[in-house]
This record gives C-alpha cells, sequence and structure tokens, in this order.
C-alpha cells in the first residue's frame, strides 16, 4: 500500500464550545449542518490580460474553480484498546472534498483562445477529518500536496466560520525520543509505550553551527539519515552533540496490552499469563508541523466496530490516543530532560565523535584540530 501523508490542522471557533469553554458534544452535527448550507465555494480563474475579453465571454461555471463537500459525510465512533491500558470511544466526522484545480495548459496551442473548463482543469478527492483531541477541535487532511491542503482550508474556513491553524511541536521532542531510544532502559516513553525502532530523522543546522565547522550553511542547511542502526551514525552523534534538533523522525513503537478481563461483547479479552506479552504496533513518521506518514499495512493496532479502512483507523488512532499521550509524557519531563539529562548527552555523544575522528586520523593531535577550527572562525 501506498505511504498516506495526513497533517492536521486546529479550528478555533468560540461558538463551538459551551458555557465551560469545553467543546460541544454535539460538534460534528453542527458541522454537518453548516456543510448542507454551504455545499461549495468558488474562487475565480486567473488567466493572462491578453485573454480578458475572452475571459468575460465565459460563464461564470467556466470562469471558477469550485471546491465542493461530496454527499455521505458521516459521524462514526470507533473504540480502542488505548495506549494507556483502557478502552477508548473516539467519535469523529468523515468527510470527502473536491477539488477543481487548473493545468498548467489554459489556452489552445495557438495561444489565440481559452480551451474549455473539461480540458484545462482536473477533479481530485481529498479525505478530511474532524476530530475532538484533547479539548480541542482539529481536521486531518489527507494530502501532502500544500495546494490541495491551502484549498481544503479555504473551504473549510468558509463553511464553519472558523480560523484553521497550523500545529506544531517542540522540537526537542524528536531529541528526547532518540536518546529514549539510544539510552534508556526498555526504551520506555510512558509505562506501555517503547520505541522499537528509529529508521530516519530530518533536521537543521543552525547558521552559527555551520560557522563554527566551517560549512556553507546553504548547501547543508538540512540533514536526513536513515539507518537500522541509527544511534551508531557519527553524523547523528556530531548533529545532537552539536546542539542542534530534528524536526521529523522515522518511527517505530509498540504498544504494550495489559491484563484485562473483558466486560464488554465487543471488546477483546487479554490473558498475559497465557500469552506472554502482546502488542500493538505502529510505524509512522511525524514532524513539528505534527504531519504524519504512514502506511496501514506497516501498523497493527486492536479496534473494534469501524467502517474505517485500516489506514484511516490508524490515522484516527495515532492522532487522538497516541500523539496526545506522547507529547503529554514529553512535558512533564521536558525541564529536567532539557536543563540536566541532555546537556550530558551532548557531551557523551560529543566525546564519541572525537574518539571517532582520532581513531580514523591517528596522525590528528588536540592541537591539530584546535589549529583547524582557527582556521575556519
Amino acid at each position: 500500500s501506498k505511504i498516506e501523508t495526513v497533517r492536521a490542522f486546529k479550528i478555533d471557533n468560540s461558538k463551538f464550545r459551551d458555557k465551560d469553554k469545553n467543546v460541544r458534544p454535539d460538534i460534528f452535527e453542527q458541522i454537518q449542518k453548516k456543510i448542507k448550507a454551504k455545499t461549495f465555494i468558488g474562487e475565480k480563474i486567473k488567466f493572462n490580460k491578453n485573454f480578458e475579453k475572452a475571459k468575460q465571454a465565459l460563464p461564470k461555471s467556466e470562469r471558477e474553480l469550485y471546491y465542493s463537500w461530496e454527499k455521505g459525510g458521516f459521524v462514526d465512533s470507533i473504540q480502542f484498546d488505548s495506549p494507556m491500558g483502557n478502552l477508548e470511544n473516539i467519535k469523529y466526522l468523515s468527510i470527502k472534498i473536491k477539488l477543481e484545480i487548473s493545468k498548467k495548459d489554459k489556452y489552445d496551442e495557438a495561444k489565440t483562445s481559452i480551451l474549455p473548463k473539461s480540458q484545462r482543469v482536473e477533479s481530485h478527492d481529498v479525505q478530511v477529518i474532524f476530530l475532538v483531541i484533547s479539548n480541542e477541535l482539529v481536521v486531518l487532511i489527507f494530502s501532502g500536496n500544500k495546494l490541495y491542503c491551502d484549498r481544503c482550508k479555504i473551504l473549510i474556513q468558509k463553511t464553519i466560520s472558523s480560523t484553521v491553524i497550523n500545529l506544531s511541536v517542540n522540537r526537542e521532542i524528536f531529541t528526547w525520543l532518540f536518546f529514549t531510544y539510544d539510552q534508556v532502559e526498555d526504551r520506555n516513553v510512558t509505562d506501555l509505550v517503547s520505541v522499537s525502532e528509529i529508521d530516519g530523522f530530518v533536521g537543521t543546522i543552525s547558521d552559527e553551527k555551520d560557522s563554527i565547522l566551517g560549512l556553507d550553511p546553504s548547501q547543508l542547511s538540512k540533514v536526513t539519515s536513515s539507518s537500522q542502526k541509527l544511534s551508531k551514525l557519527f553524523v547523528t552523534q556530531a548533529f545532537i552533540s552539536l546542539g542542534n534538533l530534528f524536526t521529523g523522525v522515522q518511527i517505530e513503537l509498540l504498544i504494550k496490552k495489559i491484563e484485562r478481563l473483558s466486560d464488554s461483547p465487543i471488546s477483546m479479552e487479554i490473558n498475559v499469563s497465557k500469552t506472554g506479552n502482546v502488542y500493538d504496533r505502529v510505524e509512522m513518521s511525524f514532524d513539528e508541523d505534527e504531519t504524519l506518514k504512514l502506511k496501514g499495512s506497516n501498523s497493527q493496532i486492536t479496534s473494534y466496530m469501524t467502517s474505517e479502512t485500516t489506514l484511516q483507523t490508524t490515522v484516527i488512532y495515532v492522532y487522538s490516543l497516541l500523539l496526545p499521550l506522547i507529547l503529554s509524557s514529553f512535558e512533564t519531563q521536558k525541564t529536567n530532560f532539557e536543563d540536566k539529562i541532555l546537556p550530558e548527552y551532548e557531551e557523551i555523544l560529543g566525546s564519541e565523535v572525537i574518539r571517532q575522528i582520532l581513531e580514523k586520523n591517528p596522525h590528528l593531535n588536540s592541537s591539530k584540530i584546535i589549529g583547524i577550527k582557527s582556521k575556519t572562525t
């Protein structure tokens, strides 16, 4: 199956909250009503000024691109074995948006007339899911195409009269996850969630660090790496030891399932004493904008009574349960990690980097290294 990219945005509208400032329990039904009241919006197509007269002769439908809500959206819920060890019911609204997108060519080969709309415009369907996460209304847009995301955001904003805001996470969480994978016993992020593998990362090098290294920032401002032995990679050790921050990570997480006797006909009985440890597994990448990339076939989670695909079920699980838990766990450890653990870890990795350099280049000594540094400053 293909890799799906999903982007998450927060929706800000005070009318969607009750007097206690909680998201209203009927929020999805409210959104459905607004969608029925405004099924589409139009945006004017930009034509070359030489075709101004020809444009005016076209009917309105030929001069505009339409972004519309498809019929068949529905409110549903999925029950999960959550990463906290309990059963969790997640309600959501699923619907598709149809986008009309202009092709590159708008005119005939002779550049004398405007092509019919059917020849210069193509349609694309984009899956959208609304969720309530940590008392915030969030919309998930299933597209990595920025143009498509921007068009979906325009329709959402105008339909429900709300501001659509980009989400972001503290970049230091990626270093914390890497440290957990590299140094923490059992690689536990929480009691039940552990880091099984980190297969790759994306990061940026600050201008100050570039100048110290004598590197050209325009050439080396972005660093990527992928390896099953990532924690042993020289570039990773050097990257962290210099205080640089990851901006994204490709990671595999295991979620340990605890023993539970089922009191519900739709939930699975788990008897660890008989079966040994049982795990759900999520393989994904996510970045500082909470953009998620994953294959549904690469993850295995326990869910009940769902009509969604494996991919969409996994996305709902990750955004509503797994990511909030990881972010919360990081926040509780953030101060101690930043003030005490990270400086010590950077020093350990820096020493290892120097050791590897000297081992590979035995002719070097400390005075020569200092001399090299002075020439680059």
